[in-house]
């Protein structure tokens, strides 16, 4: 990065995207600076006078680089969608679950190195809840508490309802486009199945 500019080099950027390709096809532990090098068709020293180390590299994608070029439009795309009112919970919370799964189809490969490595590398966790809990966190807490309020989401604490939503969604996004190829409609079906059994099981 130009520390004057403060913006990412046409090198760098280079390195990154080799990275992001390289990372999500093998796996960190198996990637290697040279095949990131080769895909980036650069030297392999050039990624060393930005990143000291493989693992540098990784945390740069999942951090820095996800606060400046994935989070401002992850977080734009979503805000946008808690600016619209809605005649119920449900048409809320499919158009909120929707906009994250375009978000996921377009950045598949740099979500599916987070859930690679996320298990693996605590520093990684600390940047998501970082980058994710405190801008998306109050704008999920507000909807939330407003469908408590209108009686259609049952009264328990606002966090726990957040880990009842988020957890399914969660494992429909992974189960779906990272573990299993399932075809469209089957990916249509479990989509809704997954929204229902959220909404019935929050129902008072």
């Amino acid at each position: 990065m130009n520390k004057e500019t403060n913006q990412i080099t046409e090198s760098q950027q280079k390195i990154i995207d080799a990275a992001i390709a390289i990372f999500s096809e093998k796996g960190y532990a198996a990637s290697s600076t040279s095949q990131i090098a080769k895909k980036a068709g650069l030297a392999e020293g050039t990624i060393f006078r930005y990143f000291r180390t493989k693992k540098e590299l990784l945390l740069s994608i999942v951090g820095p680089y996800t606060l400046k070029v994935f989070l401002p439009k992850a977080i734009s795309d979503f805000e946008k969608v808690f600016m619209d009112d809605y005649d119920s919970f449900e048409d809320f919370l499919r158009a909120a679950f929707s906009n994250r799964i375009a978000l996921v189809k377009k950045n598949q490969a740099v979500v599916k190195i987070i859930v690679q490595e996320l298990p693996f590398h605590p520093e990684i966790r600390e940047q998501i809840i970082e980058l994710f809990g405190k801008k998306i966190l109050p704008l999920v807490e507000t909807k939330i508490v407003h469908f408590q309020q209108s009686g259609e989401i049952i009264a328990l604490p606002v966090k726990t309802v957040v880990r009842l939503i988020v957890t399914p969604l969660v494992g429909y996004v992974i189960s779906t486009y990272f573990l299993f190829q399932n075809t469209e409609q089957n990916n249509q079906e479990e989509f809704e199945s997954t929204i229902q059994f959220i909404v019935k099981g929050l129902c008072p």
